[in-house]
């Protein structure tokens, strides 16, 4: 492995102008690893790791599942755990986490790792990759370059001796290596994360808790790299905004979309824990229309986490990002009228202190009306065209409601 990675690393691991190839990849269109909301196939870290799936492809082939190439066919006859380096949080077995191998600084990693599992979590944009990462949000453009200690062309993260003399497994635990070539000799991984059982404090889940962290790991100043790393990724309709909005006790979610193209229809799915999702609609796509809304007219309580399904004609699929919204607790003791109102509104019932807006239907266009300094309220909107609108009222507290106004001339 060793004399493999010396070969192709030193011509593209460290050198400046990375970039992923246009060419299709084969990583899943379905799956999203990490839970960030983005499918491998769009996802420029799939697992999370602080490493670019890029940068875990090191023959350029644009094709992961034949990075694995942990062990030596010294004592088997194959190299490799089952897990593909872009999906591995140990992509050569030294009982390392690959984030703490990868060249970022450790008071970022205590940041953005606080529980030292081996996996980011933090907003991550559109292209899968951390903001806190990226010289600005979705640039691609990482703000450090892969960590190779000892200067011989083989990145920390693939690197059995990282100083250039000692395994890095025996900082952890030297009896792991029955072989004495420095990796984990037990392949067990119940999970599939890349980290063997012996060392995972989490065999039943992704990552490891409180995971050792590696004697390189630590505070340098970290290098942007050059070159955009982000998956040039095709998907049958692009979304050009996907919101949701509180409307009513109930989730309003609206998207405008463009270059639709052998493009079937959405379907929308909710989640309460990034874990499992369900579908709670399907909307048709129309020829021509660019807008489309639904409404989730039974959100439970707290936060909630939505995305679409894009599928094509062919019944392929992909996912647009995920949004997340909590649902604030009602206020139900406050009345408004009269309704049709031809210009006042009169309302009771106020918490005083509490915020009182007009807004159209879709929750744009938000105008105060004022501030209640008692549990009654006159206001004139007769300035306003006719139309159905949104009157919103926001408590001290954090509780809202809003009920529908028509108002006529």
């Amino acid at each position: 492995m060793q004399h493999y990675y010396r070969a192709v690393c030193l011509l593209s691991w460290l050198l400046l102008g990375l970039n992923y190839s246009t060419w299709a990849n084969d990583k899943s269109t379905a799956l999203d690893t990490d839970g960030d909301g983005i499918v491998n196939a769009c996802d420029a870290d799939s697992d999370n790791d602080g490493i670019p799936d890029i940068w875990e492809d090191p023959n350029q082939n644009n094709t992961f599942s034949d990075d694995d190439l942990e062990g030596s066919l010294l004592t088997g006859t194959q190299l490799g755990d089952g897990t593909p380096d872009y999906l591995d949080l140990d992509s050569d077995n030294d009982g390392v986490l690959d984030l703490f191998e990868s060249g970022v600084s450790l008071s970022l990693i205590n940041l953005y790792d606080a529980d030292h599992n081996g996996i980011l979590s933090g907003p991550v944009g559109t292209n899968g990759f951390l903001d806190a990462l990226e010289t600005f949000p979705d640039s691609g453009i990482p703000i450090y370059r892969l960590r190779d200690s000892d200067g011989d062309g083989i990145p920390n993260f693939n690197d059995l001796t990282s100083d250039g003399n000692n395994f890095d497994l025996y900082n952890i635990n030297p009896n792991l290596d029955v072989f004495g070539l420095g990796y984990i000799t037990a392949i067990n991984d119940p999970d599939k994360d890349g980290i063997q059982a012996v060392i995972d404090s989490d065999p039943a889940g992704r990552g490891a808790p409180n995971s050792p962290l590696s004697p390189f790991t630590v505070n340098y100043t970290m290098v942007a790299s050059t070159a955009s790393l982000n998956t040039p990724c095709a998907l049958p309709v692009r979304i050009v905004r996907f919101s949701a909005v509180e409307n009513e006790q109930a989730i309003l979610l609206q998207w405008e979309i463009a270059d639709a193209s052998n493009f079937s229809h959405f379907e929308v799915e909710r989640s309460a824990d990034l874990a499992r999702f369900e579908s709670i609609g399907r909307i048709a796509f129309a020829e021509g229309q660019r807008f489309y809304q639904l409404r989730d007219k039974r959100p439970q309580p707290g936060v909630m986490y939505y995305r679409l399904k894009l599928i094509d004609l062919d019944a392929t699929f992909n996912y647009s990002k995920t949004l997340s919204i909590r649902l604030s607790e009602a206020i139900t003791n406050w009345q408004v009228g009269p309704n049709p109102s031809t210009g006042v509104l009169k309302l009771n019932g106020l918490e005083v202190g509490s915020r009182v807006e007009l807004m159209d239907m879709q929750g744009r266009g938000a105008v105060l009306l004022g501030i209640a300094s008692e549990s009654t309220a006159q206001f004139d909107v007769g300035t306003r065209p006719a139309d159905l609108y949104l009157l919103k009222v926001s408590s001290p507290a954090g509780q809202i409601d809003s009920k529908r106004i028509l108002l006529q001339k």
